[in-house]
């Protein structure tokens, strides 16, 4: 028996595993990749992994100057984590010395320094 470990694009994961019906034992686990960038032939990892070094990327890439509660929820539920989670994400954020806090509480704002 072996274990075979592949990665594929999203638009072509339901004829992979139409495939593998019948040849492999038991489903295959599928697991979501979401800090990867294809460099040529080679998969890498974008980032060190950390979820504030994803989000800095990810305000980069879309050139963010300010961000909210609705942007944050929408990036943790896109690196596999509780939406809920956003303030964390934030407060960690801070603390790195990537967004700072303006507004007062009912209208919040977090404002990108780098």
């Amino acid at each position: 028996m072996f274990r075979i470990v592949v990665f594929c694009d999203d638009r072509k994961l339901g004829n992979l595993l139409h495939a593998l019906t019948g040849l492999a034992r038991g489903t295959p686990e599928v697991t979501p990749v979401v800090n990867v960038e294809k460099r040529g032939k080679h998969l890498k990892q974008a980032t060190n992994g950390s979820a504030v070094e994803m989000f800095a990327d990810y305000i980069k890439k879309h050139k963010l100057t300010e961000v909210n509660s609705d942007i944050g929820r929408m990036f943790c539920q896109s690196i596999g984590r509780s939406p809920e989670g956003y303030n964390n994400l934030f407060q960690q954020s801070k603390k790195a010395g990537l967004l700072r806090k303006t507004g007062n509480t009912s209208n919040v704002r977090w404002v990108v320094r780098k």
